[in-house]
């Protein structure tokens, strides 16, 4: 599983390198100044800024960003909390799982760590949350997903927020959010995840740039659906992906991208009071 993990990271490595080298046309002021960026795990640098901490969401906030991606995991006593890895050895040091925390102590030792409760009272209906929901229990599950619910209840599925899994059978366990508002992630297991797609009502899926080629882009949309790509971090491949009618553009360079199409935002405007006038 690592050496595949590992192979995974150098082919996308290199897409990357492959796509920044690009020149494609920018899109028409109209259609950059209308793309959705989502920042991943927010705005910063882990340093002075943490990822997926209140205060990277509020960078992408104030940058006029429209939305965000956050992960959510589950302390011992079933507070969802927000953060990507299982423990905080990476950003913090402390080499201890969420899962055997309960909230007091969490907020003790991990004060950075937000809950889902936090985040969503803060940026609900300020920013698009697309939660990506890491684990549910084996033998919780329907108790957690009524938790969640409970915590997104005063946001409307789709226009709010959108549930996301890398694994689809999680998906089909939140049976609190319509069908519409939940994404499959695929990484190079694609074909299982577009069947899984086509066997649903999902409102689509997510995967990397480099694997979703234009066909599978046609049927997510023959079937009424809409996609996101990640990790859009350069600005050419920003315009491809505009250039392809991508819906989500997930980033870890979201505040360079937002500037971009901030200004879009303002051409656009110069040009209907220009046409108005």
């Amino acid at each position: 599983m690592q050496l595949q993990a590992w192979l995974e990271k150098c082919l996308l490595k290199s897409a990357d390198r492959w796509v920044a080298r690009l020149r494609p046309t920018p899109p028409p002021a109209r259609r950059l100044a209308a793309a959705r960026v989502v920042a991943h795990r927010g705005i910063y640098d882990n340093s002075q800024v943490f990822e997926n901490t209140l205060a990277a969401f509020e960078l992408f906030h104030e940058a006029c960003g429209w939305g965000v991606e956050l992960d959510v995991r589950w302390t011992r006593d079933e507070v969802p909390v927000v953060s990507h890895d299982p423990d905080g050895r990476r950003l913090f040091g402390l080499d201890r799982p969420i899962a055997g925390m309960d909230l007091e102590t969490l907020q003790r030792l991990l004060p950075l760590v937000p809950t889902l409760e936090k985040v969503v009272a803060q940026f609900g209906g300020r920013l698009h949350l697309m939660i990506e929901v890491k684990a549910l229990s084996s033998d919780g599950a329907s108790r957690q997903a009524r938790i969640l619910q409970r915590h997104l209840q005063n946001l409307t599925p789709g226009r709010d927020y959108h549930i996301l899994s890398l694994d689809p059978h999680l998906l089909h366990r939140l049976r609190f959010s319509p069908a519409r508002a939940c994404l499959p992630i695929a990484q190079m297991n694609l074909h299982k995840v577009k069947q899984a797609f086509k066997a649903s009502a999902w409102g689509g899926m997510a995967g990397h740039y480099a694997l979703i080629r234009r066909e599978d882009i046609q049927m997510i949309r023959r079937r009424g659906g809409r996609i996101g790509t990640g990790y859009i971090n350069s600005p050419s491949c920003l315009y491809r992906e505009v250039g392809r009618g991508i819906d989500w553009l997930f980033s870890d360079r979201a505040l360079v991208l937002q500037r971009l199409v901030n200004q879009a935002a303002r051409i656009e405007k110069r040009a209907k009071l220009k046409a108005s006038s």
